[in-house]
C-alpha cells in the first residue's frame, strides 16, 4: 500500500465537497499527516478485504488499526492533523448519534447540494506524494 500504513483519508472523487474539502485538509494539516485516495481508487481494495465496509457513501478514515466512518472519522480526521483541542472538545459535547444524523443526512444530498465535479481535482506540486490510488 504505498508504504503508508495509516492516516489515509478515503473520499468521494467525483463529489465537488469531498474535493474542497481535501483541499481545505491541505491545507489545515502542517506537519502532513494525512493521504488521501478516492473510494473510487484502488488503495481501498486492500483495506476493503480485511474490513467490512459499511457506508462507502461516506468519508473513511484508516488509523492503521481500524476503518472508521462518518462522524467518527471527521473527528479522527481533525485529531491527526492536531486541529485545536477546545474545538475537538466542542464536538465531543454532541452524541455521536446526533453528530453522525446530520452527518448522513449531508452526505446522502451532498451532490444535490453542491454537484460533481466537472474536471479532475488538480493536485500540485509536493501534494502529490501524499495522494495514493
Amino acid at each position: 500500500m504505498h508504504n503508508v500504513e495509516k492516516n489515509i483519508v478515503f473520499y468521494d472523487g467525483n463529489c465537488l465537497l469531498c474535493s474542497r474539502a481535501i483541499r481545505v485538509l491541505l491545507k489545515l494539516d502542517k506537519k502532513k499527516v494525512l493521504f488521501f485516495s478516492p473510494l473510487q481508487g484502488k488503495c481501498i481494495k486492500s483495506i476493503e478485504n480485511k474490513h467490512f465496509i459499511k457506508n462507502t457513501d461516506s468519508i473513511l478514515f484508516w488509523d492503521g488499526i481500524e476503518l472508521l466512518h462518518s462522524s467518527n472519522a471527521l473527528i479522527a480526521i481533525i485529531k491527526a492533523i492536531n486541529f485545536p483541542k477546545l474545538m475537538i472538545g466542542f464536538i465531543h459535547l454532541f452524541p455521536t448519534r446526533l453528530l453522525d444524523s446530520i452527518y448522513n443526512f449531508i452526505s446522502r444530498n451532498r451532490i444535490r447540494f453542491f454537484g460533481k465535479n466537472k474536471e479532475c481535482f488538480m493536485i500540485q506540486g509536493d501534494e502529490k506524494k501524499r495522494f495514493l490510488e
